[in-house]
């Protein structure tokens, strides 16, 4: 029988949510074939021309031999890490039936040229027959991605509406030390316009508590879970590092990013668990168009996330959930942890242009670039009607109306839905506000800053505030590279692109006597 439409059957009618939410945690019911390869295409420009683009294809199999189709999902990698680092992420996501894709690009590329790569591997996968037979077009397109990825996956969305969730793994934004530039954009306007009206994406955002050793707060995983208007599951994995969502550690790169206590292949099971508990009860059904209930849905994934702490240490949270006829939000963390939502997640301001612009990100409009957004109402407030509570993730998965006692935990206030607008179209800086589910305006924020003067010759203004550096080149070789990205850093050196110790410390020989 050929796999053409009329004899094809998609997976969502004939595969039902498994009865205990913790099963999720386990193996799907489904077995693992990666299609021949890998697919390639042409994409952007390298330094010798286009691109070559190849792109792994991991499908189910079910074992009746009729031909099926799947929802696709497409799996970004982290900054110079290869895709085969997360191919158990693909074969553990195709055995719970999806079709998963992994890409490498053969140079570094800016984000630009990555989303537009992004989009045509969607393209591919929809229309090239090879891949196209397998991939169950109602279902919308779901994007993953850790760490680079994870911005990657935040961008492409916005600017494509085949796209209908975001899965992000310890995702990273720009920071003091990756600053924006033209082909470089932060990603957190992207998840306000994709979690805001009309689409209200939903997002899963699983954070890594201790990658403070590599990764800025300013541009780490609470960032992006802040940003986004949409139904949003916050999973922070208390004992994790940044490094250890991949299948295997690699080189400087572990050398730089420090493990916690939860062991690696516990950080990928519950990852794994997560995000095919979103797909399932939260993000597929909306694709569908199916009607979702939100108390049922946030009942299901707390039960996950209960299953989850009993494997290893973590804190969550849900908001946006009250547009689908939930109750409010709801925050829970293992005992004696301090909660992922301890810290007022539900106020971020930032200043400055993200650089968007036409290209792959003219959803935003065209003209100049997107400016500073205000910050959201304080997690405590609520709107009108809206209510918010705090529980712990191993009780019962009922949510209660009233806030948590003596409203010391903060949470994500169910206020958020809605709240927050996209900017018109400018032809100089625009603005993101955090407005609130009352009838009254809230005040304007204020103008952006002046745009920094032109760099002077020499060294910057920030790094004559220290004294030089007078340590020699073996002197420094002998620092940490975390301390060498310090002196760097507080010099207002740039390093992104230093990938080696011994790249750090040539560039404070060269920059910083």
């Amino acid at each position: 029988m050929g796999r053409g439409a009329s004899s094809t059957s998609t997976a969502s009618t004939a595969t039902a949510n498994p009865a205990s939410p913790a099963a999720y945690l386990e193996p799907g019911p489904y077995g693992c074939r990666q299609l021949p390869g890998p697919l390639s295409f042409l994409v952007g420009q390298g330094s010798s021309g286009p691109l070559d683009c190849a792109v792994r294809v991991f499908v189910p199999q079910d074992g009746s031999g009729a031909p099926r189709r799947w929802p696709l999902l497409v799996l970004s990698a982290g900054f110079l890490l290869r895709s085969d680092l997360y191919d158990s992420y693909a074969r553990d996501l195709a055995a719970w039936g999806f079709v998963v894709a992994l890409y490498d690009l053969p140079e570094i590329t800016d984000d630009v040229t990555m989303v537009t790569a992004i989009t045509s591997i969607v393209d591919m996968a929809t229309r090239d027959p090879r891949v196209s037979a397998w991939v169950d077009p109602a279902a919308g397109v779901l994007l993953a991605g850790h760490s680079r990825g994870g911005k990657l996956s935040a961008l492409a969305a916005a600017g494509d509406p085949r796209v209908r969730g975001v899965a992000l793994l310890d995702p990273v934004d720009v920071t003091g030390m990756t600053p924006m530039g033209p082909n470089y954009p932060s990603a957190l306007p992207a998840m306000r316009v994709a979690g805001g009206p009309p689409r209200r994406l939903p997002a899963l955002v699983v954070g890594a508590a201790l990658n403070g050793d590599v990764i800025p707060a300013d541009g780490n995983y609470r960032r992006f879970a802040s940003a986004t208007p949409g139904p949003c599951w916050l999973l922070q994995l208390d004992g994790a590092g940044h490094l250890q969502f991949l299948d295997m550690q690699v080189g400087l790169f572990s050398m730089l990013s420090k493990s916690g206590p939860t062991p690696d292949d516990l950080v990928r099971r519950i990852s794994k668990a997560a995000l095919v508990a979103w797909a399932r009860e939260l993000a597929l059904p909306l694709a569908r168009g199916e009607a979702v209930d939100g108390q049922q849905a946030m009942d299901r994934l707390q039960q996950t996330a209960a299953a989850a702490e009993r494997l290893a240490p973590l804190s969550y949270s849900l908001k946006g959930f009250e547009a689908l006829g939930a109750a409010g939000s709801v925050s829970g963390s293992s005992a004696g942890s301090s909660g992922c939502c301890d810290t007022d997640v539900g106020s971020s301001s930032s200043s400055g242009s993200s650089g968007f612009g036409s290209g792959p990100f003219g959803a935003f409009g065209s003209g100049g670039n997107w400016g500073s957004w205000g910050p959201g109402p304080s997690s405590g407030a609520s709107s009108p009607g809206a209510s918010s509570t705090s529980a712990s993730s191993s009780t019962s998965s009922s949510s209660s109306s009233s806030s948590a006692a003596g409203g010391a935990r903060k949470t994500w206030s169910s206020s958020w839905s809605g709240g927050f607008k996209a900017p018109e179209p400018s032809s100089d800086w625009g603005s993101y506000t955090a407005g609130s589910a009352s009838t009254s305006a809230p005040p304007p924020p204020p103008p952006p800053p002046p745009p920094p003067p032109p760099p002077r010759a020499g060294p910057s203004a920030s790094a004559s505030a220290f004294p030089p550096v007078t340590l020699s080149y073996d002197e420094l070789m002998r620092l940490r590279a975390k301390e060498l990205k310090a002196l760097l850093v507080e010099r207002g050196v740039g390093c992104a692109d230093c990938f080696e110790k011994a790249d750090l410390a040539r560039r404070i020989v060269e920059r910083c006597r």
